[in-house]
């Protein structure tokens, strides 16, 4: 099973957390508030920014979904 990433820490990142239950979320990228790092939404820790998302998704092994 491949992780997945949502960008967006907003509703619409929430919506898609409680639609996506069944895969394995590693975590959220908000699109530039880097005091959002570390915090959890709905149980799903902020990992970053998008600006950093090279350094946090592995091309071959994740999935995005953007949701902002």
């Amino acid at each position: 099973m491949k992780n997945l990433y949502i960008i967006g820490t907003g509703s619409q990142g929430r919506y898609v957390i409680e639609s996506c239950k069944k895969y394995k979320i590693k975590g959220l990228i908000d699109v530039f508030n880097k005091e959002n790092i570390g915090k959890e939404i709905n149980g799903v820790k902020v990992v970053g920014i998008f600006e950093d998302i090279d350094k946090i998704v592995d091309k071959e092994r994740d999935f995005v979904i953007v949701a902002y």
